[in-house]
């Protein structure tokens, strides 16, 4: 009779149940290093399971709960994060910044850190602006956090431009002086931390006027440049038209073809508004 596809999963968590179940022989093993208590806070759920979707689901849970990010997620993370903040910045109209990797190993130091300690604690030693995120679950992309980051800036009021904790991942996020960004991701306990350093830092009281600038205006359309493009329109489309004649009866004669020329074109568009 075929397994059932999930057979595989049911199998890892019974024997992970077994491990630490005062039932199972397999208990009295001295030469496991993990202590049954310990065991039995790594198993995400130890209640009777009815039916096989529980199963599948609570060694998901597990699983998320034991997820380690490699190298190369972690460098992936920092670049995705990079381009999101220059995203941000140019809206404002402020330089894009520079991914430094002694930041960075900063940023990654302090989030293992803070994953240890299981909360959000400034670096309070640092000569860095710092911007701090966790959240439940290991799916948050860079995307996520700068959006959550930049959406404090709803908030902020430009004609009053004082630091407010309420805002202030976005007021460093566009700070206009900061030029180097240093990144750190890390996993545990199915939370994610992410950290982010700025140098110079951002946030100085006093600067925020001339440092925390409004998203750009859009570049208004005039009536003239509307009508100067119309124009523009119908000389190009005059002037190809020109050049099919031209070459219509230059075939006619067995000669080559002719091919427009935009600097040919200017000059006898000036020496047309000049007659004119």
């Amino acid at each position: 009779m075929p397994r059932s596809p999930h057979s595989a999963l049911r199998q890892e968590l019974v024997s992970r149940y077994d491990d630490v179940s005062p039932l199972s022989p397999r208990r009295a093993d001295t030469t496991r290093t993990r202590t049954p208590a310990a065991r039995l806070r790594r198993i995400p759920d130890l209640m009777p399971i009815e039916n096989e979707q529980d199963w599948i689901v609570a060694l998901k849970e597990k699983k998320d709960e034991e997820k380690t990010l490699t190298a190369g997620e972690i460098l992936q993370f920092q670049e995705q994060c990079l381009r999101e903040h220059n995203k941000y910045r140019e809206k404002h109209g402020v330089r894009p910044l520079v991914l430094k990797k002694p930041l960075c190993r900063i940023a990654q130091e302090w989030a293992g850190h803070l994953a240890e300690i299981e909360t959000l604690n400034k670096h309070k030693h640092s000569a860095y602006g710092e911007n701090l995120f966790r959240g439940k679950g290991t799916i948050f992309t860079a995307e996520d956090v700068m959006k959550d980051w930049y959406d404090e800036g709803e908030t902020y009021d430009f004609s009053k431009p004082v630091f407010h904790d309420s805002n202030s991942h976005f007021t460093q996020i566009i700070w206009k002086d900061t030029r180097y960004l240093g990144v750190g991701i890390q996993i545990a306990n199915n939370h994610t931390y992410v950290v982010c350093n700025y140098h110079p830092a951002g946030n100085i009281i006093g600067n925020f006027a001339n440092q925390v600038l409004p998203i750009k205006p859009l570049t208004q359309i005039t009536d003239k440049a509307i009508s100067d493009a119309k124009d523009q329109v119908y000389r190009d489309e005059f002037a190809n038209a020109c050049l099919e004649v031209h070459n219509k009866y230059r075939i006619k004669h067995g000669c080559p073809p002719l091919i427009l020329s935009a600097l040919l074109n200017k000059h006898a568009t000036e020496w047309a508004q000049v007659r004119s």
